[in-house]
């Protein structure tokens, strides 16, 4: 029973050690990939931007921008890649909308209340996805925002 328990145990050392080797792997090629990248494009993208970039898109991403030469190219495949990132929400026209829909349903709404509604939007929708901020952008009602947007 010991000897079963401890072939147990030492593969699952085994499993873990190696799991862990992979991924050093990964992190170095995409060290030494970036390296040569930023070497050779040095005017249009940095050692700092392609490791984050390859930390976002992945080793794949930079397997097939690693035999492109031009700089340009190289660094449009990579931001583009990167977008989803780099997309910001469109938080003004989401609240505002939130309060042409809702706040207006507020028997005798004062200015101050929009205000301090679009304020309040304001400070929650930085943690938005940006699908839910465009449903609320085109939601038509009030009802649209809190049942399909998830307000």
């Amino acid at each position: 029973m010991k000897k079963v328990l401890f072939s147990v145990i030492l593969l699952g050392v085994v499993f873990v050690f190696n799991a862990c080797e992979k991924n050093t792997e990964a992190k170095s090629d995409c060290e030494s990939k970036c390296e040569t990248i930023s070497k050779m494009c040095s005017e249009v993208i940095t050692y700092d931007e392609c490791k984050d970039d390859c930390n976002v898109c992945g080793i794949d991403v930079l397997n097939k921008i690693n035999e492109e030469k031009d700089c340009d190219k190289i660094k449009e495949s990579m931001s583009q890649c990167n977008s989803p990132k780099e997309k910001t929400n469109n938080c003004d026209a989401a609240c505002k909308n939130y309060n042409n829909r809702c706040l207006t349903l507020v028997p005798n709404a004062n200015q101050q209340l929009f205000d301090e509604g679009y304020e309040s939007c304001m400070n929650e929708c930085k943690s938005w996805a940006t699908e839910k901020t465009e449903c609320m952008v085109t939601a038509q009602d009030c009802p649209s925002m809190t049942e399909v947007c998830g307000l």
